[in-house]
């Protein structure tokens, strides 16, 4: 895995029988193990942020043994509980940039794949989610694992035996205030976009009725719209 800028490099460095996770500086190449001198802490690294600040992997050590879990800014923590469903190995694999990690847990052959929005919470089987979304998911289709995500974390891509590979596009229920990156998430940029497309009577801030004129009824809207919040 590579972070954005090229910075910083995550993976694994493999012993006689075990994978230690390990990172690597871009520039230089120099590697670092999760525990320096020994490497003995067992498991890798799935993914990266885009900056390098958000680093995921699974393995194995203390209350962490073989669970999903993230380091940020060199601080470690579990994902949620650190599995979807007690007992099965997490596996955290990607991150958008509103936070949100997509995975799966395994348990021999099995897999189940899972969501965790905005990066807090509990682990969410990854089908109950996107269904209660309005998704239909096609007979036939499983969901078994989440491989990565789109940097606005709308865009979900992934595997599963017998059905093959998975495309899904999430539209979250912001209505008409979440115009601006990252989606799925409101803040100030979503307001400060709404007021330019008002000044500059574009359609994106043409909210109400009447449809074609911009006044204070598409303010309210707006406004309406941004209280609500985002599933």
């Amino acid at each position: 895995m590579l972070s954005g800028d090229g910075n910083t490099i995550a993976g694994f460095a493999q012993g006689a029988f075990n994978r230690t996770p390990t990172t690597w500086d871009g520039p230089t190449l120099v590697g670092t193990l999760l525990d320096p001198p020994n490497g003995e802490i067992e498991g890798e690294f799935n993914g990266i942020s885009d900056d390098g600040s958000v680093l995921l992997g699974s393995w194995g050590m203390g209350e962490l043994t073989f669970e999903a879990a993230k380091i940020t800014n060199g601080v470690v923590e579990k994902i949620g509980e650190g599995s979807l469903i007690p007992g099965w190995g997490g596996n955290p694999m990607d991150i958008a940039d509103n936070g949100t990690i997509v995975g799966f847990d395994i348990l021999l052959g099995a897999r189940r794949a899972w969501i965790q929005p905005q990066g807090q919470g509990d682990l969410v089987e990854f089908k109950s989610y996107i269904q209660s979304l309005g998704a239909v998911v096609p007979a036939g289709v499983n969901l078994e694992v989440c491989q990565a995500i789109s940097t606005d974390g709308r865009t979900i891509i992934g595997h599963s035996s017998g059905s093959g590979a998975w495309i899904v596009t999430l539209e979250y229920a912001c209505n008409g205030a979440d115009l601006a990156e990252p989606f799925g998430e409101l803040n100030f940029d979503d307001v400060i976009s709404f007021l330019v497309a008002f000044g500059a009577m574009d359609a994106t801030a043409d909210l109400a009725e009447p449809f074609g004129e911009w006044n204070f009824d598409d303010v309210i809207s707006f406004l309406t719209a941004f209280g609500a919040g985002c599933p």
